[in-house]
């Protein structure tokens, strides 16, 4: 381990790994060492420590504790010597990095599924049905999210020069958040303060890039990615807190998950209704928030982009957004269904595909832009 150490600290406070972390290193270290001129693969090493967590999720649900935790631990050894060895061999690579990165996936998911089911063979009551799913929800969430800032930080690594002081801090200090502590657990309440802190950090991340990033093409492709997003999410959340038996708190929760709440109070003075909530998260194009506002931002973006060919057809990605704007324009709030919201749902998905193949061709399908305007 060579990082930065404290003389003042013990030396098992001088490493990044939390304590129990450190006898695996070090073991895997040794072992490193030993293997570097054997033709074991690194990348063998991280598949046979993934089919080690999945038997033992195995061996959790029928109760065999002891072979779960044997295997557990070696699982904890195999996944550092993985890394360990694609280093001491200069064999670090983006594949690598993915399939451990899958791989951690795996193994969590399954560790979980094991003890969830460990616990419905004992006990398959409903609440147990319930808290089980819950925990799998919050699992592959916080895995989801973690994953995503790592990853948007190794992007930023790779353009470092080009992102200020103030944003690299910012996004360094998102990840910090969002990482567990040294026991690799947080408390309910931890973990709720690290949420909050988290979302500041993005929404300041979110300010810093409005303000500052210049207006050119790859500000257009983001914008639209984050306007796609935040629509088919939006529409999502519709569908679980707007259906037609959906009561009042359901729809206060809604309009506080798409921060419209001032909003909402300011303009309607009888109190939370179905039809209002409707209408201002879905269809009002002058709340930021609602799905026909992005909808308008992805028109004028993609009518600022070139086209491939001057021959007057409009091409697919500006055919699926007349389609989405004519539902929004001629849709009424009180007929608005479950059924169409998930159709401009899935419009939307089909858009971001739509833009994908079109602006992001690669291999034999690739087709260079004629028209090359509109990309200032």
């Amino acid at each position: 381990m060579t990082e930065a150490t404290d003389p003042a600290k013990p030396w098992w406070l001088n490493t990044p790994y939390p304590p129990l972390y450190i006898p695996f290193k070090l073991l895997s270290e040794h072992l490193a060492a030993r293997l570097i001129d054997s033709r074991l693969s690194p990348n063998a090493i991280t598949v046979t420590w993934t089919l080690l967590l999945i038997a033992a999720s195995v061996a959790l649900a029928f109760e065999q504790a002891g072979i779960a935790f044997l295997a557990v631990l070696l699982s904890v050894l195999l996944d550092c010597l993985d890394g360990d060895l694609a280093r001491g061999r200069n064999q670090a690579s983006l594949s690598g990095t993915f399939l451990e990165q899958l791989a951690h996936w795996i193994g969590n998911m399954a560790l979980m599924a094991g003890a969830g089911a460990s616990l419905l063979l004992a006990d398959p009551r409903p609440q147990n049905v319930l808290l089980v799913s819950a925990l799998a929800v919050v699992q592959a969430v916080y895995i989801a999210v973690i994953r995503q800032v790592r990853s948007a930080r190794r992007t930023a690594a790779s353009m470092r020069e080009r992102l200020s002081g103030d944003f690299w801090k910012l996004l360094l200090e998102l990840e910090s958040r969002l990482a567990a502590g040294p026991g690799g657990k947080f408390s309910e309440a931890a973990g709720l303060a690290r949420a909050e802190e988290a979302l500041l950090s993005l929404a300041t991340l979110s300010g810093l890039t409005q303000e500052n990033m210049n207006r050119v093409a790859g500000w257009r492709f983001l914008d639209m990615g984050r306007r796609v997003e935040r629509g088919v999410t939006t529409c999502r959340m519709m569908r679980q807190l707007a259906m037609d038996d959906a009561t009042v708190d359901d729809l206060d929760l809604l309009l506080d998950l798409v921060d419209s709440q001032i909003t909402y109070r300011s303009r309607y003075v009888v109190g939370i209704a179905m039809t209002p909530v409707r209408d201002l998260v879905m269809l009002d194009p002058f709340n930021p928030r609602s799905v026909a506002f992005q909808v308008a931002a992805l028109t004028g973006h993609i009518d600022g982009l070139p086209t491939l060919l001057n021959d007057g057809m409009p091409e697919e990605p500006k055919r699926i957004l007349a389609r989405v704007n004519g539902v929004i324009d001629a849709e009424d709030a009180g007929a608005l269904d479950m059924a169409k919201i998930q159709a401009l749902e899935q419009m939307l998905m089909s858009l971001s595909n739509a833009i994908s193949d079109r602006y992001f061709q690669q291999g034999a399908n690739a087709a260079p832009t004629k028209k090359l305007g509109g990309l200032g």
